[in-house]
């Protein structure tokens, strides 16, 4: 009788946005803990307070999730694209948090911070990124955000 030992591959770790910034030289270690106290003190998702620091662009946030490297939020590509701001998502995510509901797009549209097209405009941009050419899509965004 024979026995046979599987191995699971583990999934791949998912990075964290602020690590990998770091680690690619886009941005320095007083800017990252910068952005964490601020995180720790408000809330929000970092890629949202590196942009509202200056210390990333939107682009830059959007060149790193669509990457693959990191997973792409909604709340932070709706902020880097410049459909909401920072504080309406905070907003939106306190909410979130308080009432333990789970879709955040839902969230934004009833607060009337985005529409229904923003929503499925950001899902299918979202989807993309798991998905498309990056260069392409990249170049693609550079010139919807200029």
């Amino acid at each position: 009788m024979a026995f046979f030992l599987y191995m699971e591959e583990k999934p791949a770790k998912t990075r964290r946005l602020g690590e990998l910034l770091l680690e690619e030289g886009v941005i320095t270690e007083k800017q990252l803990q910068t952005a964490l106290d601020l995180q720790k003190k408000t809330g929000g998702l970092i890629g949202s307070i590196l942009i509202q620091t200056k210390a990333i662009t939107p682009l830059i946030l959007i060149k790193y999730l669509a990457k693959g490297k990191v997973k792409a939020k909604l709340g932070e590509l709706l902020v880097a694209i410049g459909k909401i701001r920072p504080e309406q998502l905070k907003n939106a995510m306190e909410y979130q948090n308080e009432h333990h509901e789970k879709q955040i797009g839902i969230i934004l549209i009833n607060m009337g911070y985005i529409g229904k097209s923003d929503l499925v405009q950001m899902l299918t941009l979202q989807s993309r990124l798991l998905t498309e050419d990056i260069n392409a899509l990249i170049s693609e965004i550079d010139k919807s955000i200029k």
